[in-house]
């Protein structure tokens, strides 16, 4: 039963009107994220391979080291530097567990304390709700994709003779950390409005992950192209970093419609949780 209809709605104080309705929501959620052991292991995680790429950027400024560089020439620039970062399986597999540890349990605990009902009952709407959770997964996502790409970048532009920083690389990783950070968090919160057992949310979400990643082995197999990206997850990420920060091989349109896919399955996403969510507060 809604709140509301149990009378506890009536309020004779002052109420205070925020400019940001879901603010609170984004303040509490990055506490609480950021107390759990998980939270700060896996940002350390991530921080590894930060520290790998720096290294990588130092070695091409060394000349006494081109010999090293001459056997890995996806080195000699900053945006193939990026498209290594942002590709690579290290990098898909800390999306997952950033969304997992920072997502999971959002909204399924709220199911199981039954705290949406004390969400509503407050000058909030369904949306400034998906809006805070979403920040607060979105906000960890972005701390391993546009910060240290960002970094890159800057220590990149350290190292040349010239100092200059790409000003379309910056544009680049923050275009794609939104696209990514959109598309994990929407998802997960997704799956986390269905039950209140976090532990189920994060098997769910790694089933259907790998499941993804094994469908698109095999249609990749059967139709010799990489345009079946869109059956999986992390696939959908590495063709959206492709597109940002491009192929060595070229630009190709399926990574164009990939990414505007990814950005469609996420308002897709958005609006099945919005109408969870609507369900679960009638009850």
């Amino acid at each position: 039963m809604s709140i509301r209809k149990k009378g506890y709605s009536a309020w004779n104080g002052k109420l205070l009107m925020r400019r940001v309705p879901w603010a609170p929501i984004f303040s509490g959620g990055i506490s609480y994220i950021f107390s759990k052991k998980s939270s700060k292991f896996v940002l350390v995680m991530s921080a590894l391979q930060f520290a790998f790429f720096i290294i990588a950027i130092w070695v091409t400024s060394k000349p006494e080291l081109n010999f090293i560089e001459e056997n890995i020439e996806s080195l000699s620039s900053i945006r193939s530097i990026l498209r290594m970062y942002y590709t690579n399986g290290y990098m898909l597999f800390t999306l997952l567990f950033v969304s997992l540890v920072a997502g999971s349990e959002l909204v399924s605990k709220d199911l199981k304390t039954n705290a949406i009902s004390l969400y509503f009952s407050r000058p909030i709407g369904k949306f400034d709700y998906i809006a805070g959770k979403i920040s607060v997964v979105g906000f960890y996502l972005i701390c391993v994709t546009f910060i240290p790409g960002l970094l890159l970048v800057v220590i990149k532009a350290l190292f040349s003779p010239s100092f200059t920083m790409s000003l379309i690389s910056i544009l680049s990783c923050a275009a794609f950390s939104l696209t990514a950070a959109l598309l994990f968090s929407s998802f997960t919160l997704l799956v986390s409005s269905f039950t209140q057992n976090s532990r189920f949310v994060s098997v769910i979400i790694f089933v259907i992950y790998f499941l993804g990643l094994i469908t698109y082995g095999m249609l990749k197999e059967i139709f010799k192209s990489d345009a079946v990206s869109f059956v999986s997850i992390a696939m959908i990420v590495d063709s959206a970093a492709n597109l940002f920060f491009g192929r060595p091989d070229g630009f190709r349109k399926a990574d164009l419609f990939t990414t505007v896919y990814a950005l469609g399955l996420s308002s897709f996403f958005i609006f099945l949780l919005h109408s969870q969510i609507s369900r679960t507060e009638r009850k």
